[in-house]
């Protein structure tokens, strides 16, 4: 059955946690007789460095955005040591994920899935990357052609005009960053960008009017009336919990890893984690 020749086509391909695969070449001669051999491409690593880098952009995406509304919903106390919770959870799950991909001896997520539940296991994590990579994609276009006109000057009621501009760098940025073949060739624009996501938190952390609450109100009496709310706290962990998303990256991260060992893939994961649990508190707690 279709589950089983999934399965026997993982077994022949190891974790690309410990032993990234080779791409290979599957000729057939006239005969029917299939011929494997390597392919002369040869597939680019990234460092721990670049892994983190990739791995930090997976994770800080849209959902940054709603940070502050997740810690004005459950309380800053409550906030905060949730977010230190998810960045806790995240850095665990990375690793266990990858670590029993090498145990069942599977590439993948899906097929890990599959390993573990079956065909049902295997369609329902591919309908579930499908919703989250498309839902995230949606949010980026929407965000970025909400933003950059006003950036660029374009009146907010010029709706042609920005749907012009949103195609053209969707056409010019997004389309070839897409193309990549290797995970490891955008270890470079993802450095880049969580600069630049560290640069856009401390403009807030410098700009915003935290300052001035606590000099109006108090530190002590901000703190005693938002250390808890119970009415609305799982709201603030639900879009925590999505903000910290990136279970579905870890693998094709992982396999881009150079010298992929549990210590270097252990050292991404929490490099990931933390910075992101960091650009995550301050910019929700100011």
């Amino acid at each position: 059955n279709k589950s089983k020749n999934r399965r026997e086509a993982s077994n022949g391909t190891r974790s690309p946690f410990f032993a990234p695969t080779t791409p290979k070449v599957i000729a057939s001669t006239p005969g029917g007789t299939q011929i494997t051999r390597k392919a002369a491409v040869k597939e680019h690593k990234s460092t721990v460095i670049g892994a983190s880098a990739n791995l930090m952009n997976a994770i800080v995406g849209a959902g940054i955005v709603s940070i502050p509304y997740a810690l004005k919903e459950s309380g800053i106390i409550t906030g905060v040591l949730l977010v230190a919770l998810c960045a806790a959870l995240t850095f665990k799950s990375l690793r266990l994920l990858v670590e029993t991909a090498k145990h069942t001896n599977v590439p993948s997520y899906e097929t890990l899935a599959e390993a573990c539940f079956g065909n049902v296991g295997f369609l329902f994590i591919l309908l579930n990357m499908f919703v989250m990579s498309f839902g995230a994609m949606i949010s980026y276009l929407m965000i970025t052609r909400d933003t950059l006109p006003v950036v660029m000057g374009v009146s907010p009621t010029d709706v042609q005009l920005k749907n012009a501009i949103l195609f053209v760098l969707s056409l010019l940025i997004m389309v070839p960053l897409s193309c990549q073949r290797d995970m490891a060739d955008l270890a470079k624009t993802s450095r880049i960008s969580v600069t630049f996501d560290f640069i856009m938190v401390g403009i807030v952390f410098i700009i915003s009017p935290w300052q001035i609450n606590i000099a109006e109100k108090g530190l002590v009496e901000i703190l005693e009336t938002s250390i808890f709310r119970p009415e609305t706290v799982f709201v603030g962990l639900g879009v925590l919990s999505f903000a910290f998303v990136c279970q579905h990256s870890a693998f094709i991260i992982a396999g881009s890893l150079e010298n992929p060992t549990k210590v270097r893939w252990g050292k991404s994961a929490l490099i990931a984690s933390v910075a992101c649990g960091l650009l995550a508190t301050v910019c929700g707690t100011t």
